[in-house]
């Protein structure tokens, strides 16, 4: 158990500054599309834990706000213990996971595919993932997984209070085997959530529906 489920607190530990450090492709933020929108975003406020995320398969669940649901990027917060370290780093988008702990998540909707060699930088910081605008239901799990890492101490997920925009259940999961597994940890009733932001836009045919209003205003002008 030790082994496998490594909880530090690293409260004494000097997070690094919060900023969009890595893209792994195309633009972040889904380029700053005006139509693009935070339906989730539990990254505000740090608590002072992390998951050791290597060689396992980990992530959270999320109700999105809002209507918009293409997702266009995800931001991860991702903390090494010990210094800079690498690994081969995966995330992933599953639909549902959050109404119950009894309710696994359902399909796979989205894998970025494997980045490797991806340095992770000492401390906290929010790693952006863009996704080609996926179609998501209203709740989704993501998870993170790293792979062949060079860690000095413990790298992984970092815990994060519960979110200004959208909604999380105080839980996390693990996915080992392909079994779904709810986990709590000692980090306070409400805390049990790891760091993500999560943007989306709306679905084509509410585009289509702006673009003729917006094309109808500029008749009228005329």
């Amino acid at each position: 158990m030790k082994q496998l489920l490594r909880l530090l607190l690293v409260c004494g530990v000097a997070a690094g500054a919060l900023g969009q450090v890595y893209t792994a492709e195309g633009p972040v933020n889904g380029g700053g599309g005006i139509l693009d929108t935070v339906v989730y975003d539990n990254t505000t406020n740090l608590v002072g834990f992390l998951i050791d995320s290597v060689n396992v398969e980990r992530g959270d669940s999320a109700t999105l706000a809002g209507i918009n649901r293409f997702v266009t990027d995800i931001g991860l917060l991702i903390h090494s213990s010990g210094g800079n370290s690498s690994a081969d780093v995966q995330v992933r988008i599953y639909a549902g996971g959050d109404t119950s702990a009894a309710v696994n998540p359902g399909p796979l909707l989205w894998a970025s595919g494997v980045f490797p060699g991806m340095t992770i930088a000492a401390g906290t910081n929010l790693y952006n993932f863009a996704v080609p605008n996926v179609l998501v239901p209203n709740e989704l799990t993501w998870t993170l997984e790293l792979t062949n890492a060079t860690i000095p101490a413990v790298t992984g997920s970092r815990f994060a209070a519960p979110p200004s925009v959208g909604t999380s259940q105080d839980w996390v999961w693990n996915h080992t085997g392909g079994v779904w597994v709810n986990e709590v940890w000692g980090v306070g009733a409400g805390n049990n959530s790891y760091g993500a932001v999560i943007n989306a836009i709306p679905e084509p045919s509410t585009l289509v529906l702006l673009g003729l209003g917006g094309l109808a205003l500029v008749r009228r002008r005329r």
